[in-house]
């Protein structure tokens, strides 16, 4: 085999690890996504009113609960601080740019 090839062929190799990386990346995602909303559904029947991040947080019965929902905004985010993000959020409503 040419160098031309194995060079083509460890492209490939890493587009398919990177794009592998990527679905999986979205498909947690994609399942934290789930999870958080079947915790925010509950805490909507009981509110009645759009919910805030700070709403859900709060209907946390304690604080392995409030570490879980942070542990799912995490997950959702991608990282980082995005529980504080997500926190910092309280006062947004849905349909605005930085709604959760």
């Amino acid at each position: 085999m040419s160098s031309e090839l194995n060079d083509f062929l460890d492209w490939i190799e890493d587009e398919l690890t990177s794009a592998r990386r990527e679905a999986a990346r979205h498909i947690d995602r994609a399942e934290a996504l789930a999870v958080l909303r079947s915790r925010a559904l509950p805490v909507a029947q009981r509110l009645r009113r759009p919910l805030t991040p700070d709403d859900v947080f709060a209907s946390s019965r304690d604080e392995r609960e409030r570490a879980e929902l942070r542990a799912l905004a995490d997950r959702v985010t991608g990282g980082g601080e995005p529980a504080d993000e997500i926190s910092s959020l309280g006062g947004t409503q849905p349909g605005s740019s930085a709604a959760f």
